[in-house]
């Protein structure tokens, strides 16, 4: 089993996370995005899994693109989670940390990628490559 976060807009389960600023530590900023998204309490890193980088479509006015580096760990998450405080949009999104069956994850990302539904997420492929 793999925790991991389903969200309900795209219809897609994705890993916890989130923008990182210049300076800080992507291990500490890590355990306070499962704390903050999934409720993980007990988090212990294991080693680092993979590193992506890539260049993606932005909200922001400024930029047509944005060059984003993606860091993962191996992590040991206790599977009790407590209460978690995400930020408002992705409470709006419907976004729930789930326990899930990493093959049958992959299956149900790879058909969303197939059909490619008009609210498809632009990180699924990444997401679904990791996996």
């Amino acid at each position: 089993m793999i925790l991991l976060l389903y969200t309900q807009r795209y219809d897609d389960f994705s890993f916890a996370g989130d923008g990182l600023d210049e300076g800080v530590d992507p291990q500490r900023a890590l355990v306070r995005e499962l704390s903050e998204e999934t409720g993980a309490k007990s988090v212990n890193i294991i080693a680092p899994f993979c590193k992506v980088t890539e260049y993606l479509p932005t909200w922001k006015k400024v930029w047509d693109l944005m060059f984003q580096t993606t860091y993962w760990y191996k992590c040991h998450i206790a599977e009790v989670l407590d209460q978690t405080n995400p930020e408002h949009y992705k409470i709006a999104n419907g976004m729930s940390a789930e326990w899930v069956n990493i093959k049958e994850v992959i299956r149900h990302n790879q058909s969303i990628i197939t059909r490619q539904p008009p609210t498809m997420g632009l990180t699924i492929e990444r997401e679904t490559l990791v996996l």
